[in-house]
C-alpha cells in the first residue's frame, strides 16, 4: 500500500494574521519540542523536501488527516 503521509490543517490563533495553512503530505510532526523561544511544532514532509516549524502559542488547532494521493505542492 502506498502511503501519502497526512493532510495538516492549521488554524492560527486570533492574534496571527493568516487564519489558516494546510500542509500536504505530511510525513513527520513533532509537537510540543522545547525550542530556546518555548515549546513548538515542526510539520515535514519527505515527500515534498519541505517543512515548518510553528511556535505553539500560534496555533489554535491542528488536524491530521491521511492524505490519498500526492499533492502539487506542500
Amino acid at each position: 500500500m502506498t502511503q501519502y503521509g497526512f493532510r495538516v490543517t492549521i488554524r492560527f490563533a486570533p492574534s496571527m494574521p493568516m487564519v489558516s495553512d494546510v500542509r500536504r503530505n505530511v510525513t513527520e510532526i513533532h509537537y510540543r519540542y522545547p525550542s530556546l523561544d518555548g515549546q513548538r511544532i515542526a510539520i515535514e514532509s519527505s515527500i515534498h523536501g519541505t517543512g515548518g516549524t510553528y511556535a505553539m502559542s500560534d496555533i489554535a488547532e491542528f488536524e491530521a488527516i491521511l492524505e490519498t494521493e500526492v499533492a502539487d505542492h506542500h
